[in-house]
């Protein structure tokens, strides 16, 4: 993630760049511009990082308990494995059910 400073000069977000150490020991510095592409993108994510927040601080739960901003994601990924679980004990009654009719086919004389 990129680190933005506000320029001492202007305010701008601007990166601070060190290169070294000059002849007195103090840090030599610049600041570059942040294209502004780069700026939207972070703008958009910060947006992104706010909404969710206030999605997760408005969801009321039967104890009015708050949650923390993870819970989303957390949901998703349970829903994601309960999918996965319920397919995959799909697949085993399936194949339990072929190996008890094949051994069934293996017994008779």
């Amino acid at each position: 993630m990129t680190t933005l400073t506000p320029c001492p000069t202007c305010g701008t977000p601007c990166r601070l760049v060190q290169h070294g150490i000059d002849e007195n020991d103090e840090p030599v510095r610049h600041y570059e511009l942040v294209p502004s592409e780069e700026l939207e993108r972070l703008r958009a994510e910060l947006a992104d990082i706010h909404d969710q927040h206030r999605r997760v601080m408005s969801e009321k739960c039967p104890t009015d308990e708050v949650h923390c901003t993870c819970v989303p994601v957390l949901r998703r990924e349970v829903e994601r494995l309960e999918r996965a679980l319920r397919k995959a004990d799909k697949n085993a009654e399936a194949l339990a059910e072929m190996w008890i009719s094949s051994s069934r086919v293996e017994e008779k004389p």
